[in-house]
């Protein structure tokens, strides 16, 4: 599924560092975890040099798996509609296969210098550390791009805020970006102090910016600013009637959980625009 997908097939995250200190601590890691010898005398153990090159080579190979596959994942599986997917295409490509992957190379190891696998720690030691640091490195890539999918959606909403009279409006429901075209939209209302955008088909997507500036960015042929807490675009409006206190009693569509009332001295201002496009 791509639509709705936001900078999809923009650059990948910052991960240098992650090959520059986390794979190599983690090679080393996998080494000396469990090895009861010294350093002293791990130095004057040949299989010593052969097995950090083995834990080196094993590491940083899976650690370019893992940059290519984040990012393929994050071109494929949208954030909003395809979360679960995302999170079961992590568990099975980027945990299990590379674990698997890594303890098979080592058993062809062992066993290549004649080492005794039943005397092993490979599969209470090695298996659960090796599967332990790729979730780890699953969950950092997956911090990176939810992060840069946030400041992603963030600078969209920018771009488009800076547009007067703009043919659509970027919102937010949770952390996907939807686009929704200025004839959809009924009105903007702010609730608990967050600004929200409702369509005429009745649903509501946070549009977290202030109403005062917001009016000055879109059509006032189109839209009209009710009160402090609504602008309005004409098309929801149903009809209004005046109050005993010469207000004026607004109804929208669809209709809002509160009585929309406009202030007397605005009564005149708003009839003539609602009678003029």
């Amino acid at each position: 599924m791509k639509n709705n997908k936001l900078n999809a097939e923009a650059s990948p995250v910052n991960d240098k560092w992650i090959f520059v200190l986390l794979y190599p601590v983690m090679a080393i890691s996998i080494v000396h975890i469990g090895n009861d010898n010294s350093l002293s005398k791990l130095l004057t153990i040949p299989s010593y040099y052969s097995d950090l090159l083995l834990a080196f080579g094993c590491t940083f190979s899976v650690g370019l798996y893992f940059k290519w596959f984040f990012n393929r994942i994050n071109q494929k599986f949208d954030w909003g509609n395809q979360f679960k997917q995302r999170l079961f295409h992590q568990a099975i490509w980027g945990i299990a296969i590379p674990t698997v992957f890594i303890i098979c190379i080592e058993l062809i190891y062992l066993s290549l210098i004649h080492v005794d696998l039943n005397e092993s720690s490979i599969f209470y030691l090695e298996l659960p550390l090796v599967a332990l640091f790729c979730a780890l490195i699953n969950l950092i890539y997956f911090i990176l791009y939810y992060r840069k999918h946030n400041l992603d959606i963030l600078t969209t909403l920018d771009d488009t805020r800076s547009k007067v009279d703009k043919d659509y409006f970027i919102a937010k429901s949770g952390a996907q970006a939807v686009k929704i075209p200025k004839s959809k939209i009924s009105y903007f209302i702010v609730q608990g102090k967050v600004t929200f955008l409702a369509t005429t088909e009745g649903k509501k997507y946070v549009y977290d910016f202030p109403l005062k500036e917001l009016a000055s960015s879109v059509s006032p042929n189109d839209f009209f600013q009710l009160n402090r807490q609504i602008l309005a675009n004409r098309n929801s409006i149903l009809k209004y009637h005046q109050t005993p206190t010469r207000r004026l009693e607004i109804e929208l569509s669809p209709a809002s959980n509160q009585k929309v009332f406009l202030a007397k001295t605005k009564a005149s201002e708003f009839a003539e625009w609602l009678a003029h496009k």
